[in-house]
């Protein structure tokens, strides 16, 4: 993607931490980029823009890093050739079933674009929404969209607007500003192509009370981990605690460093250490065995099936236990798969990273293909390092 020279880069999944002058992880694209980082959270959005090709519009008292909302990042551009303005909204929405989280996210944003637009004197003629949504419609039935699309492509939800028969708003949403445009969809012909490509890991690790079989997003409290994990999970307490009744605080820290590297790190922390808090009528505190569980069932809930994998791969490897019952073979083959004809039904795919516009001056040219071999094995692999697609838009400014 670098090749290509983009005017703006957004990144989802950042650490603030980055871009700071020590720190070398983006250091390819200096000096040629800035960057405008949101304020607050433990993953953050990046915008990286070209300050040859575009500034930052100012009134001189507002700081551009102060444009964010929940998980978005807002930068109204000018382009110095054309002086143009472009809004662009950076987002990493919330993952699970969260579709009113998700809606309020992008929401908010369109909400600020039109409130500053307005205390700043800005047109709002050209809008791109780009980053991770978190949400696929081929996961609902036939004819059934998600909030977020019905909001950009049509304006709004309507009231008591559903996601898989949850409500996600009551009063309904409106964004104001008409139709936005998905750009891979306009450029494949309405079939663009999944952005996630990873193992099945659903079947092996969960199921769902009360859901239709397949269904991802039904609620929040249902997760009913497999006889499997439920087993694997008994046998990582076990090489834990060694031959104590429960995990102590030793034991504890030494699992989390072990899958975050580093203490205070992701929401395996923050449940373990809440259950260990709650021990306290045990002296010592410990963490039991239900405990570890719970915190797995939580990360669950979250949709977050392939941090419950990498954990279990990386315990795994260090105590030598056994997963085939719980993890496929791209874990115990050095997660590369040969590509057979059978490695389709052995992956689960998602288009959950997405470009829109709406734009009476902007009109779109290309997008950058994705490579259909990319789409028959997992990722990351050694030909792609992130779980997710790269996207790339080109569009043309009218003068």
């Amino acid at each position: 993607m670098f090749n290509h020279s983009p005017s703006i880069i957004c990144v989802q999944e950042a650490s603030e931490k980055s871009i700071q002058n020590n720190v070398a992880d983006f250091y390819f694209l200096s000096p040629a980029y800035s960057s405008v980082v949101i304020k607050a959270g433990r993953m953050r959005v990046i915008t990286f823009y070209k300050s040859s090709e575009l500034e930052i519009f100012s009134n001189g008292h507002d700081d551009p890093s102060q444009y964010s909302k929940d998980r978005t990042v807002v930068v109204p551009f000018i382009h110095k050739l054309t002086k143009k303005r472009v809004w662009v909204v950076n987002c990493h929405l919330s993952a699970g079933p969260n579709g009113d989280r998700r809606l309020r996210q992008l929401s908010d944003a369109l909400d600020f674009v039109k409130k500053k637009a307005k205390a700043l004197g800005l047109d709002t003629n050209n809008i791109i929404v780009a980053g991770d949504f978190n949400s696929d419609d081929n996961e609902f039935p036939l004819g059934e969209t998600s909030a977020l699309t019905a909001l950009l492509r049509n304006g709004e939800t309507g009231k008591n607007f559903t996601e898989l028969a949850e409500i996600v708003t009551k009063k309904g949403k409106k964004q104001g500003f008409g139709t936005f445009v998905d750009a891979y969809s306009m450029a494949y012909g309405g079939n663009p192509p999944p952005t996630l490509v990873c193992p099945q890991l659903i079947p092996s690790l969960c199921g769902k009370k009360d859901a239709p079989e397949g269904v991802l997003g039904s609620t929040s409290s249902k997760i009913v981990p497999t006889r499997a994990l439920v087993k694997m999970i008994g046998s990582i307490f076990d090489a834990y605690r060694r031959d104590a009744v429960g995990m102590d605080k030793a034991a504890v820290e030494e699992f989390l460093v072990d899958i975050n590297h580093v203490l205070g790190r992701g929401s395996e922390f923050r449940s373990a250490m809440e259950f260990f808090d709650a021990s306290s009528a045990t002296k010592p505190k410990m963490l039991s065995c239900d405990d570890l569980l719970n915190v797995y069932v939580r990360e669950l809930e979250g949709s977050k099936f392939w941090g419950v994998a990498f954990d279990i791969y990386s315990i795994s490897k260090k105590f030598n236990l056994d997963t085939t019952k719980v993890l496929p073979n791209f874990y115990s083959e050095g997660r590369e798969i040969k590509l057979e004809e059978d490695n389709e039904t052995n992956l689960f795919k998602a288009r959950f990273d997405k470009i829109h516009f709406c734009a009476s001056e902007l009109t779109l040219t290309s997008v950058l293909e994705v490579d259909e071999t990319q789409q028959r094995i997992p990722m990351p692999n050694s030909n792609e390092p992130s779980d997710h697609s790269p996207l790339l838009a080109t569009f043309r400014i009218s003068e």
